[in-house]
């Protein structure tokens, strides 16, 4: 049973073989902001559901897709203090929340004990910059968050607060009633924001929300974004509680072998790039396989999952790509 895999993994205990976990998108990223309706939803379901089944998936990261944008948030100015202060919870049972709710039970009802399943929670600063992609059709960027930062700093704290509280509320839910395994735990540095107001503003709420989450169950993922092509201070996740790290390779220049020895206690997710030049695109099942055992071999057996360092660009992507990963994974 592939979920138990990958729990007794996170447990740190000794598995049979080496899991796959790979993920991309399963709606058009101009639906993002736009909310959700029934025939996205389905969507949605669906590809996640027939990929898993197809690729006999080991992890299932399920992508928020049309969550991003909170209701509370749909809209808030994050550069007017005003706007900020006025965030108020949006409550457990939105029907936002129910429908993320409702789309994670049916696929841990369908996938069983063939796949875990991990939803997306995203760091409360995503939200805030994706409050103005219904409205504006883009996302706020990282030099309007820095501003907010700096001019009012506690208001930018409150909304972040506020959202926390959300995202713990829908954490629970995700958990309990929709039986998710655990935690996709989305968070990045920033090249504008430094450290000091990163560790006011944001870490508290971030921190409070990885507590959370593992109280209710303790199987998280960690991942430390790449996108933003710097390296990451992972010493300001030094004292988050998740069980396993997934990382871009690519962004962060350190192998999956030096992951491990970096952060000894923790399962390493990742391996392949997710760059457009990528052999995850343009390899044959041969290439695959080989890059597979390399990267296997290069990082040991033992407390890793074979991943990538983000979504995936699903137009060079199938199914079918994967099994052949997950073909030569299991073998070895």
């Amino acid at each position: 049973m592939a979920k138990q895999i990958i729990l007794d993994l996170f447990d740190q205990k000794k598995v049979d073989r080496v899991p796959v976990g790979l993920w991309w998108h399963f709606t058009d990223s101009s639906e993002w902001g736009a909310g959700t309706n029934e025939q996205v939803f389905q969507r949605a379901f669906e590809g996640h559901r027939d990929y898993a089944k197809e690729a006999r998936l080991d992890l299932l990261k399920v992508m928020p897709d049309v969550y991003f944008v909170l209701p509370n948030l749909d809209g808030v100015d994050i550069t007017d203090a005003g706007q900020l202060l006025a965030v108020r919870p949006v409550g457990a049972y939105d029907p936002f929340y129910e429908n993320q709710v409702r789309l994670i039970r049916q696929l841990t009802d369908e996938l069983g004990n063939d796949t875990a399943v991990f939803p997306t929670v995203f760091s409360p600063y995503y939200y805030l910059l994706f409050s103005q992609l219904r409205t504006k059709g883009k996302a706020n960027t990282e030099a309007e968050l820095a501003k907010a930062v700096k001019e009012h700093p506690e208001a930018l704290k409150h909304a972040v607060d506020v959202v926390a509280q959300d995202l713990i509320a829908l954490s629970r839910r995700l958990l309990a009633e929709a039986k998710a395994d655990g935690i996709f735990y989305a968070v990045h540095n920033f090249k504008t924001i430094g450290k000091g107001d990163y560790l006011n503003v944001f870490t508290p709420a971030e921190r409070l929300i990885a507590d959370e989450i593992a109280a209710v169950k303790d199987y998280t993922i960690l991942h430390v974004c790449g996108s933003i092509g710097v390296p990451n201070d992972f010493s300001l996740y030094a004292n988050y509680p998740y069980k396993a790290l997934n990382y871009a390779v690519s962004n962060e220049k350190f192998s999956l072998a030096e992951a491990k020895r970096r952060f000894p206690d923790k399962v390493i997710i990742g391996g392949f790039s997710t760059k457009p030049d990528s052999i995850i695109y343009s390899g044959n099942r041969e290439q695959l396989q080989a890059e597979t055992e390399r990267l296997v071999s290069e990082a040991g057996r033992d407390r890793l999952v074979v991943g990538a360092d983000c979504s995936l660009i699903p137009e060079y992507l199938s199914p079918e790509k994967v099994a052949w990963i997950k073909e030569k994974a299991d073998a070895l």
